[in-house]
């Protein structure tokens, strides 16, 4: 009996696309239920197709971009059955028969989904079908032993350390091994016992703690379960490079090394600027032009300059590494780069998405040489309006290389530290240059925030490493006034080259868009800073950003922005044409039109808007289909990132326990107040915790629900505060007293 319906052929599925009888969107997989999954339109954000069972995700995995079906009323009548059954059953699980206060208002404030569905068909795969995980001898979660089972574990014990002759091994194991991957969005996968090589059956004593990779390779109609095959050895659980490598892959970000075949597309050493292509550049190299970036960064891909003009106006120029001139479109490097889409950045090291030879020498902005650039000039006042755009191919050659703290020395009425080499220019022509900017982009931040702009931003760490690329500490990264510089400039390059790109090319330009918050959990998120004593309007950006300036407490300021991310969709990729010109708005940034075009070294995105500008200026056409490709390449690498940070901060609290001997204490924001538990937030770490009422080592509690309040009472041994509250006063009480690529708030921009 099948237990997956077909999927339909690719000619059915767009006969069915045509007549508006099936819909197409990118699954996603509840992380922490995959039961659940959703799918969703592009240009429809918060119109998701709910997904309530794996039978009706049909074998398709989570980025997969799927064809759905519609449910009829029967078949949603008996879906809804299921979930409630489900979620009875969830609740009967945890010693929970009846839905808690907490639970019933989160349900209530949680919208119906636009609609139920089924997937019949994967129309494109948006992972990698191999994964990483564990092998074992019974399905995980499964106690019940065979008596095979049981007899390959007395040979591994009466056996001691002593080796296991492969051929017994492999007879003694059960014909099915188990595979568990650590996503769990993945499926469990059935492994053949025959197709494991002999190395790794001699290891089975290791096999829960260690990583392998394994490919899926078959998922029958009907088979719960994938057939898959192990592929590597990936490591001992535990070990950075090895869960930094299970990262990667359940991540599906490549790390191998180039190809030949790509390393063939880069040119020969040693290169220089040919004669043909300084005749079509502006020659800006006599300019003073220099680098503001993190101190370890090697991919200089913005430079600046500033000269004032003799009508007290300043000619402002944002330069951008020509990265367009090295990747031509349908290379194998240019395949390549497209694949990868951007470059990932860990705590560690950097993931390029070009070879080194581009991203670190050719391409990069570096000091004393001559590179290719295109670059945005604008003439502006001295009160940073606009009075005339110039967009063009140049040459460029960097003064000096600065960190963000050098010219924040600067910024601060010092000068630049002596450690700082400057070529052809003195120190006071980039010390005046960078007073110049910082003036410049303080009135270009107020405006924009006075225009309806919001900042809002998650808790990124920094990590201080040893020599052997273990983490010593770790602490919140602060931003500078340095870092708002660069980044004000940046934003308006973006946002001139989107206005330019979107007039030449009406139904093919590469733009970004980032969507208003989702309604129902922005007034979630305004009903729980109520509770907190702290209002906040919702309206619009403006509104949002108005709320947050009337906190007199910075430090709740910051909590309540970190809760304020909830709401907020993530920015994403589009093509003008492609969505009603009403959806083009970037609501952080409160502008009609914006993209990315100023790190063509890390984003595969800019490389395409660059040859959109070039093609603007030459009075060409350029089509571009690729906004997908970049969304989901984006999101690899974010969770990527994301996950990177957490290893190295597991690690580097696993460390500082040891070395105490005990638990490391650090105090938290109380965030809410539920009739069964609180939540937490650690401003130091950036770590939010639900923690429950009955698991904390109390005599008794009371909760107060008119006033939102638990009263508890601590065990004698315990010196901490009597009373948990959601009042000002106690969230008062609660509180405080690796450098990668400037991100620009990427998040949302």
């Amino acid at each position: 009996r099948a237990i997956y319906e077909p999927h339909l052929t690719k000619d059915q599925v767009a006969a069915a696309l045509r007549a508006g009888n099936l819909i197409q969107g990118r699954l996603r997989i509840n992380k922490h239920n995959r039961s659940e999954a959703y799918v969703t339109l592009e240009g429809q954000e918060g119109n998701d197709i709910y997904i309530n069972s794996q039978q009706r995700r049909n074998r398709a995995l989570d980025g997969d971009l799927v064809a759905v079906e519609l449910l009829n009323r029967k078949e949603l009548a008996k879906a809804r059955s299921s979930k409630q059954d489900a979620d009875r059953a969830k609740r009967k699980l945890h010693g929970r028969p009846e839905p808690t206060k907490e639970e019933k208002e989160e349900a209530a404030a949680r919208n119906e989904p636009a609609g139920w569905g089924k997937v019949v068909a994967i129309v494109e795969m948006g992972r990698s079908r191999e994964v990483v995980g564990t092998l074992y001898l019974n399905r995980p979660h499964t106690t019940q032993k065979t008596n095979t089972d049981t007899d390959a574990k007395d040979q591994r014990e009466s056996n001691g350390k002593q080796p296991v002759d492969a051929k017994l091994q492999k007879k003694r194991l059960p014909r099915q091994l188990w595979f568990k991957p650590t996503d769990n969005r993945v499926p469990f996968m059935l492994i053949s016992r025959d197709t494991v090589p002999e190395r790794y059956l001699e290891d089975a004593d290791a096999w829960e703690t260690t990583l392998y990779t394994a490919r899926l390779k078959n998922w029958s109609t009907h088979s719960t379960f994938p057939l898959g095959e192990i592929t590597a050895r990936v490591g001992p659980i535990g070990q950075i490079e090895v869960e930094t490598k299970a990262i990667l892959a359940d991540c599906n970000v490549s790390s191998e090394p180039f190809t030949d075949s790509v390393l063939a597309c880069l040119p020969k050493t040693p290169w220089s600027i040919r004669e043909a292509d300084m005749r079509e550049r502006f020659d800006m190299r006599n300019e003073c032009v220099f680098t503001i970036d993190p101190p370890t960064a090697r991919d200089l891909d913005d430079a600046v300059s500033c000269v004032e003009m003799p009508d007290g106006n300043y000619s402002i120029g944002v330069h951008i590494a020509d990265v367009s001139h090295f990747v031509q479109p349908n290379t194998a490097l240019d395949k390549e780069a497209q694949r990868r889409g951007t470059t990932t950045y860990l705590v560690q090291r950097a993931v390029p998405m070009l070879p080194s030879l581009l991203c670190e020498e050719l391409c990069s902005l570096n000091p004393g040489v001559d590179r290719l650039a295109f670059s945005v000039i604008w003439k502006m006042t001295p009160d940073a309006r606009i009075l005339d755009t110039w967009f063009g191919s140049t040459v460029i050659r960097s003064c000096c290389k600065l960190a963000y703290d050098d010219a924040q020395e600067v910024i601060e009425g010092r000068s630049l530290p002596e450690h700082v080499t400057i070529s052809e220019h003195n120190r006071d022509d980039v010390e005046k240059r960078i007073r110049v900017f910082f003036e410049l982009s303080r009135i270009l931040r107020k405006r924009r925030f006075d225009n309806g702009a919001v900042s809002i931003n998650s808790i990124r760490l920094s990590f201080v490493l040893d020599d052997e690329g273990l983490p010593l500490e770790c602490k919140v990264y602060q931003q500078k006034e340095s870092n708002r510089l660069i980044e004000e400039f940046m934003l308006l390059a973006n946002m001139s080259v989107a206005k330019k790109i979107a007039v030449s090319f009406p139904e093919h330009a590469l733009l970004r868009r980032h969507a208003p918050p989702l309604q129902r959990r922005m007034d979630e998120f305004i009903r729980l800073t109520e509770k907190l004593g702290y209002p906040i309007d919702g309206t619009s950006g403006a509104t949002l950003h108005a709320s947050f300036q009337q906190i007199d407490d910075p430090r709740i300021a910051e909590v309540l922005k970190v809760l304020a991310i909830k709401p907020m969709q993530r920015a994403k990729y589009y093509c003008t044409g492609s969505l009603d010109i009403t959806q083009y708005h970037h609501f952080a940034l409160n502008a009609p039109l914006y993209t990315h075009f100023t790190s063509p070294i890390r984003r595969y995105a800019d490389v395409i808007v660059h040859r959109l500008l070039l093609s603007a200026l030459k009075g060409g056409k350029w089509a571009c289909d690729i906004a997908l490709r970049c969304n989901t390449c984006k999101e690899q690498a974010k969770s990527a990132q994301e996950q990177s940070s957490h290893l190295y901060l597991a690690t580097c609290l696993h460390r500082l326990i040891t070395q105490r001997g005990g638990p490391i204490r650090t105090e938290a924001v109380i965030i809410d107040v539920m009739d069964q538990s609180v939540r937490l937030l650690s401003p130091e770490y950036g770590i939010e915790q639900r923690v429950y009422i009955d698991k904390l080592p109390l005599e008794r509690s009371t909760w107060d629900e008119q006033r939102g309040q638990h009263t508890v009472h601590w065990r004698d041994n315990v010196t901490i505060a009597d009373v948990l509250t959601t009042s000002a006063q106690a969230n008062e009480e609660s509180e405080s007293e690796s450098d990668t690529e400037n991100e620009e708030e990427e998040e949302l921009h």
